[in-house]
């Protein structure tokens, strides 16, 4: 890349180049249908009618229920009730927690099943208690693509802040006050302290506010540490390591089993969709980081970066507006490399129990179900299938990032 403005032609082009591969093509539109099938779930597997008329009004329960708007209908309506004419359901008509008892103790697909019309059939086969798999599997596509999607944006967050700033700086080129450091790492320990306490002291209403007060004390600490260096640093400036102390973090993580962190952070915190994508964000980081900063070490040196710090314009801002943008490619790589192993993760942790709350499905939790019967062999299938080309599109897309960046 040779300036940054021309980043957005350079990827435009680089997408067009990797376009006239037949497995990009088919990864790309395997990731659309995913992206489709999660945003519209709802409207296509649902055992509550898209549209209805009721006492003469009409009705759009599942639109109703996903907006929150007031409905007539809730959990325990009979649809079969009278009152309730001309109604129009969604292709699957089912949710993926409504137990079907006819059909339950694991139908097959191929097998034969109680119901009243094709219409109702479980074209992927029912589990233990009579849920239908394929409600399952498109609900689940929102919850695997959104925990790995937020995962790898957490990892992806940390590993080019850390890598770009490690990589840009270097060990001698930020300079900082002993007095300014010294502040900034007393006050980073009491606001971690605080972060900690603070959720705790407002009892059980405080566990639904600490995202507000962690966001609340991280502004406080920016902007206690740049006053801090406006007003009172005086002392004399001495050269920060960045890039020793963000190796020094990238050893600690590599020396922790990520198995053992995954199990300890799944027994101090009750399972949800932000602790699963934490998680995958924490593991995944350093690789990304690594990246960043190896492309990071040759973008400083380059001509243009060196005329722009001789124009005198502020280190943050050549980091931010020219070197940033020129060595984002390698670390785009990391990226989509890492997503397939972040949905695959996702269904690990899921797998092992530790991953989403009961009231949730994922594609891991459809493929832990499998072992409750061994033959119930579309419990493994498809699931794994799904989670297999999601995993090789992801990759294969990141792999021929890769060699266009290298061609090009």
């Amino acid at each position: 890349m040779s300036t940054s403005p021309k980043n957005i032609g350079f990827l435009r082009k680089l997408l067009k180049r990797m376009g006239r591969y037949r497995v990009f093509r088919m990864a790309r539109t395997w990731l659309f249908f995913l992206f489709f099938i999660a945003l519209f779930g709802d409207f296509i597997a649902n055992d509550k009618p898209l549209f209805c008329r009721y006492e003469g009004g009409v009705q759009f329960p599942v639109f109703q229920e996903i907006l929150g708007l007031r409905s007539p209908f809730n959990k325990s309506t009979d649809w079969d009730d009278p009152k309730i004419t001309s109604k129009i359901f969604p292709l699957i008509p089912y949710h993926f927690d409504t137990i079907d008892p006819l059909n339950s103790q694991f139908k097959s697909p191929f097998g034969k099943q109680n119901i009243s019309s094709i219409r109702f059939r479980h074209w992927l086969g029912t589990d233990q208690i009579g849920r239908d798999v394929l409600a399952g599997m498109i609900i689940g596509a929102r919850v695997s693509l959104v925990i790995g999607f937020f995962g790898i944006g957490i990892a992806a967050l940390l590993g080019i802040f850390l890598g770009g700033i490690g990589g840009y700086f270097g060990n001698k080129r930020l300079k900082w006050s002993r007095s300014h450091l010294v502040f900034t790492l007393v006050l980073f320990v009491v606001f971690s302290w605080m972060a900690y306490v603070l959720p705790i002291y407002f009892g059980q209403g405080g566990k639904n506010r600490t995202g507000i007060i962690w966001w609340v004390l991280w502004f406080m600490f920016v902007v206690f540490v740049w006053l801090y260096g406006k007003v009172f640093n005086q002392s004399k400036a001495v050269n920060l390591p960045l890039d020793w102390m963000v190796l020094r973090v990238l050893e600690v993580f590599k020396s922790i089993p990520k198995l053992l962190l995954v199990l300890v952070m799944g027994a101090i915190f009750n399972p949800s969709v932000f602790l699963v994508a934490l998680v995958i964000g924490v593991t995944h980081w350093p690789s990304i980081t690594l990246y960043m900063r190896g492309e990071m070490m040759k973008v400083r040196e380059k001509e243009y970066m060196i005329a722009a710090q001789l124009q005198g314009i502020p280190e943050w801002r050549v980091l931010l507006r020219h070197a940033l943008p020129n060595a984002i490619g390698p670390a785009l790589v990391a990226i989509m490399l890492g997503l397939g192993s972040a949905i695959l993760s996702e269904s690990f942790l899921s797998f092992l129990g530790l991953g989403i709350p009961p009231d949730l499905v994922s594609w891991g939790k459809l493929l832990a179900s499998a072992r409750e019967n061994i033959s119930a062999w579309w419990l493994a299938v498809f699931p794994g299938l799904a989670i297999f080309l999601t995993i090789y599109s992801a990759n294969r897309i990141g792999e021929l990032l890769l060699e266009e960046l290298k061609a090009g």
